[in-house]
């Protein structure tokens, strides 16, 4: 029996740039991540809790950030979940941002590679959701 599925363009079979800027940004996204573990370990204030879901959420982010854009709706929305929960904690995160400031440059870097991380989570957001990437994901079913 022939197997029938819903008409699409030619182009929603070409995975559209937005969904390869954000895999390119969750790429980098999770080197600042790495970049600010390293930073807390070597200044002495690595706590292997936070350490440790720390690596495992830069882990998740990297083996799930090409899945999208191969068309994977499934790793969208864990990925839109994991950057959701993300953001939450680093609203939370903000009210210790005044504590970090005053430890000095350490704690200035690591301010600014969170600032960095938030913008680059909202952006990623955006380009997984654009009406040109559900267009590609939802042809790729």
């Amino acid at each position: 029996m022939a197997n029938f599925r819903r008409m699409t363009s030619p182009f929603d079979t070409i995975c559209p740039p937005e969904l390869e800027r954000a895999r390119t940004l969750l790429y980098v996204s999770a080197g600042l991540g790495v970049l600010g573990l390293l930073i807390v370990f070597g200044a002495g204030g690595f706590e292997p809790v936070s350490g440790i879901a720390g690596l495992v959420g830069i882990v998740l982010q990297v083996v799930l950030a090409a899945k999208p854009a191969e068309g994977r709706n499934w790793a969208r929305i864990v990925l839109t979940i994991f950057i959701v929960l993300s953001l939450l904690l680093a609203l939370v995160g903000i009210a210790g941002w005044g504590l970090l400031l005053s430890v000095g440059t350490i704690g200035v870097v690591i301010v600014l590679l969170g600032i960095v991380q938030i913008v680059l989570s909202v952006i990623v957001l955006v380009l997984m959701w654009r009406e040109a990437s559900s267009r590609y994901i939802g042809a790729q079913r």
